[in-house]
């Protein structure tokens, strides 16, 4: 909760704006990142961070199988996601620990406005390391076998 609020203050304060990564994990590793896109999987919503190679060096995960993705939501990734992602040279980000998910807007359908924030802590070893972003993307319905 205290991580949310901080990255509340930091958008109305300051101006972090959407499409954001900040917190202790950008100071460590790279996660420059072009454009966010919102996905709708067959299990899973997905917010994915893309650099210029189309790499994702942060993906947020909402599992859809536990919950249903709403206007307003608040998630606790530990139990209903997870957060993973590539950076550029190959290596993985730390592993996730514990975060909340909120969606200020969601739309089920193809092309509905994605937006919303997260926030998480970061197994770095000897160190915890955090990682919150903001996000406002147009979802994407992904479907396998493509085309189905």
């Amino acid at each position: 909760m205290i991580l949310r609020a901080a990255s509340l203050l930091c958008v109305l304060l300051v101006g972090c704006g959407e499409n954001q990564l900040y917190g202790s994990l950008s100071d460590v590793y790279r996660l420059d990142h072009e454009s966010v896109r919102a996905r709708q999987y067959d299990s899973e919503l997905a917010i994915e961070y893309v650099d210029v190679r189309g790499g994702v060096p942060v993906r947020v995960s909402l599992h859809t199988a536990d919950v249903d993705p709403a206007t307003g939501g608040d998630y606790d990734l530990a139990e209903q996601g997870d957060i993973s992602g590539v950076l550029a040279d190959g290596t993985e980000i730390p592993r996730f620990i514990e975060g909340s998910l909120h969606l200020s807007d969601y739309g089920p359908t193809a092309g509905s406005r994605v937006a919303g924030s997260f926030d998480a802590k970061m197994d770095a070893g000897r160190d915890t390391l955090s990682l919150t972003g903001s996000f406002d993307a147009t979802l994407e319905i992904v479907t396998w076998p493509p085309g189905t």
